[in-house]
């Protein structure tokens, strides 16, 4: 009977892990692919080829290609059906990198509140093996009560999966965070969006919103539907959208996970979703105009006033400026063939060898022309910032620059500031101190250790910031800074 038993257990042990959509070797937890040889093609090959036909028939305006998307919209059905539209998504990610990328798609099988997110090693597709980001799952469970991780949701689940392939092919390297979302509430999609944000604050993440529209109706009524629901999307109206999605004038299966990036969207101050392509199910696979799926390819970009090209002429001019210094020659200044960077701007050039802080000098209010900001406080940041003894001239090839290009600043309530999105000007009486955006974020601050550490910046008591008298003022910083192809000679 004993050996009968242990012959059984064994028997259903290989039935479980058969179909088990997780699979566990030598302690590194995977999550297999559940949809390739359906959605998508099984074989590798194929599957590459099938996604570049794809990318490479995608048309993308040079208005967009410029621009860096924070939030981009997708759809989830079978290639055959929706590929060419993801494609106008995923189109818009070539030549950018992201250290993260969270994909939120609806659980279609199960039922739950809140969001599960997988909390293994891997995630597969026949194009290889995405790392999953570990440490950034864990902050996001301990973070929120309405994360959890259950494996069982991911049984024959697509929503996310069909999304992975066009990323490994458009970005190479990233660590992904998997998420199915539960049931539709604009309270959780609201507490949720926050937990993104605050963990992934300041650093590269791409928010992946994996969501069809309408499902089965005629193509006519499928149009009606689907134009509205894209008219509230690309409004940011998440009160309405949850209150249609519930009584279904509004259809989206992804409809939890829509109001998170909206959200989300709405505390980095994103551009409003921009519609890159429509289409429906009745123009591929079967054809069928009786039964219609809609889809969409979306992008909500983030904020940014210079291009791609004026960040790096800003940046070798920074660093032209640092090889005068050090050869004590004097900067020839010639006005630079970009129109934006004649705008007056604040500016900070910020001096760093080994990621250690070695000079940082800039205004806030503007007082020149931005590129001649830039000059003048990479000069300063090497000589005149009184924490630092002068830039020696065998220091510089070792010195990483880092240029943050400020908005105007406004008027801000403290219980209003962002951690990660905003700088801060206090201003008590005679004193005043500032922090720029990403200075929080380094140091690991909440929004009180912020504030407090301001006031003792500014060398008054820590709650001062609470004070009628105290003046608050804040602002938002384009960060960029030079990579490891930027040359030392400034060429």
């Amino acid at each position: 009977m004993k050996k009968r038993a242990c012959i059984f257990t064994i028997v259903m042990l290989s039935v479980i892990l058969t179909f088990s959509s997780v699979n566990c070797d030598n302690d590194i937890k995977s999550r297999r692919s559940e949809v390739a040889g359906s959605f998508y093609p099984l074989q590798k090959k194929v599957l590459l080829k099938s996604v570049n036909n794809f990318l490479d028939s995608a048309k993308i305006l040079k208005i967009h290609s410029d621009k860096v998307p924070g939030i981009i919209f997708s759809p989830h059905a079978g290639y055959v059906y929706s590929g060419d539209t993801a494609a106008h998504a995923y189109g818009l990610l070539k030549g950018k990198k992201y250290d993260f990328v969270v994909v939120i798609g609806p659980s279609h099988r199960h039922r739950f509140k809140g969001f599960s997110i997988f909390d293994g090693d891997y995630y597969d597709t026949p194009l290889g093996k995405v790392p999953i980001a570990k440490k950034m799952v864990t902050k996001l469970m301990k973070d929120n009560s309405l994360v959890v991780s259950e494996d069982k949701y991911e049984k024959g689940e697509h929503s996310v999966e069909v999304q992975i392939p066009f990323l490994q092919s458009v970005l190479g390297e990233f660590r992904l965070i998997p998420v199915l979302a539960g049931g539709l509430s604009l309270e959780d999609a609201k507490s949720f969006a926050d937990s993104l944000f605050k963990i992934f604050r300041e650093r590269k993440c791409l928010i992946v919103i994996s969501t069809d529209l309408s499902h089965f109706h005629d193509l006519n009524a499928t149009r009606i539907i689907d134009e509205e629901t894209l008219r509230l999307i690309q409004d940011m109206d998440t009160k309405k959208l949850e209150v249609n999605f519930m009584t279904g004038k509004n259809e989206a299966c992804g409809c939890q996970g829509v109001l998170v990036g909206l959200e989300y969207a709405k505390m980095w101050g994103y551009e409003k979703p921009v519609l890159l392509k429509y289409d429906t199910s009745a123009s591929g696979g079967r054809r069928d105009s009786s039964r219609v799926v809609g889809y969409a390819a979306m992008a909500s970009f983030k904020k940014e006033f210079l291009t791609l090209s004026e960040k790096d002429y800003l940046l070798k001019l920074a660093r032209k400026t640092l090889i005068k210094y050090g050869k004590a020659e004097k900067v020839k200044i010639e006005e630079p063939p970009y129109p934006s960077l004649k705008e007056f701007r604040g500016a900070f050039v910020t001096l760093k060898i080994n990621g250690r802080l070695r000079g940082c000098i800039g205004h806030i209010v503007p007082s020149c022309e931005l590129y001649k900001s830039v000059i003048q406080n990479a000069y300063s940041a090497s000589c005149r910032d009184p924490r630092f003894p002068a830039v020696k001239k065998e220091e510089i090839d070792k010195i990483k620059i880092e240029i943050s290009a400020l908005t105007p600043m406004k008027p801000v309530k403290y219980k209003d500031i962002k951690v990660g999105r905003d700088g801060v000007l206090l201003k008590y009486g005679f004193r005043r101190a500032v922090f720029l955006p990403q200075v929080p974020v380094e140091l690991n601050w909440d929004k009180k250790t912020y504030l407090e550490q301001l006031c003792q910046k500014a060398g008054l008591p820590s709650d001062t910031y609470k004070n009628k008298g105290t003046e608050l003022y804040s602002f938002q910083a384009e960060v960029f800074h030079e990579k490891d192809k930027v040359k030392k000679n400034g060429k």
